[in-house]
């Protein structure tokens, strides 16, 4: 039995993304702006730090009285710890976020390594080797035979 689908049910309901962003009420909206503002404390608190600090943290947020750094690595979640005071007083006084009562630290998870641009050669064993080269020797078509015979030199001796 065909079920009569109701005209609203039938409206293309699509919205450009633009259009999210320009709407201050909207969740995506906000959450741009946040992220916009954190980068902007993120680089005016890297300016007041000792200059080697600034490469190894990210300010991942500030949520109430408390914001939070992502250490790069256990070693500078430690030295960034042991400045806590001094990063408070740099988010209340130099920045004017009086409301931040704690620094938290915690150690980011490494960024994702980027693709390598040669891939590594495929190693195929013994028998896989002969196997492919057997089907090679049998296929008429030229092209598609010198791509088995290569792919069949991949074998690599133990």
């Amino acid at each position: 039995m065909l079920m009569h689908m109701s005209s609203a049910s039938n409206k293309n309901y699509s919205k450009p993304v633009i259009s999210y962003l320009k709407n201050d009420r909207d969740s995506l909206c906000l959450l741009l702006k946040k992220a916009q503002t954190n980068q902007q404390i993120e680089s005016k608190l890297k300016t007041k730090l000792d200059p080697s600090f600034s490469k190894h943290f990210t300010l991942a947020n500030i949520n109430n009285d408390v914001a939070v750094l992502h250490a790069h690595s256990s070693a500078w979640a430690t030295r960034l710890r042991y400045i806590i005071p001094q990063l408070l007083n740099i988010f209340t006084i130099d920045l004017g976020l009086k409301t931040i009562k704690t620094v938290r630290i915690k150690l980011a998870s490494p960024p994702p390594k980027p693709a390598s641009s040669s891939m590594s050669r495929p190693i195929l064993s013994k028998a896989s080797s002969e196997t492919i080269t057997q089907t090679a020797h049998n296929i008429e078509d030229v092209e598609l035979r010198a791509i088995l015979l290569k792919i069949s030199s991949y074998f690599r001796p133990d």
